[in-house]
């Protein structure tokens, strides 16, 4: 009942030209929504919009890049150098910021079906950490891992190329889902 209130009273503002305009351009609704409201309270709420976005994605740049550098290169050498590690973390950053620039600049989709197909793009790590977990210590099951992450992200990956982000998560092959397939695949290897 929340949701039909919350959804009803923008409606009630907005003029029917206006309410189908916002419908189609889905990334256009915050902004609207906040230029009916009082200059402070929107610049307040934008401020705090941007800061979150921007603190959410410098935080998962870092760790990736931390990661990268941490499992790649210094776990790999016995007295790894500083000045290497500062470098690939560096590099790292450079990569992703201008990967997920272009991404952003390219407008694929909304933010929503993005953030619903990295979801999906993930699911191949799932077997893989529960194997991890169960399995006995040892390096024999790195190949597997790495393929069955490589092959499931593969094919989420093409599937929101070809279908689309949206219609990569509903269409489906032979009666099932891609994502399910991509997880099915995923575990099998």
């Amino acid at each position: 009942a929340i949701g039909l209130v919350v959804r009803a009273y923008p409606v009630t503002l907005l003029e029917k030209d206006t309410e189908l305009y916002l419908v189609k351009h889905r990334d256009m609704v915050t902004p609207y929504m906040l230029s009916l409201a009082n200059p402070i309270l929107a610049a307040f709420v934008l401020v705090s919009i941007v800061a979150a976005a921007v603190s959410t994605a410098n935080s998962i740049v870092l760790s990736v890049a931390s990661s990268i550098t941490r499992d790649l290169y210094e776990r790999k050498r016995k007295s790894p150098n500083p000045a290497i590690a500062k470098t690939i973390t560096a590099v790292s950053i450079i990569i992703m910021s201008a990967a997920t620039t272009g991404i952003a600049l390219a407008k694929p989709a909304f933010i929503v079906e993005l953030s619903v197909l990295s979801s999906a793009l993930l699911l191949p790590v799932a077997p893989v950490t529960l194997v991890g977990l169960y399995a006995r210590p040892g390096r024999r099951g790195v190949v597997p891992a790495i393929a069955a992450i490589v092959v499931g992200t593969s094919i989420m990956l093409i599937a929101a190329i070809v279908y689309g982000a949206s219609n990569a998560l509903v269409t489906t092959w032979l009666g099932m889902p891609l994502p399910l397939w991509c997880l099915v695949i995923s575990t099998l290897i």
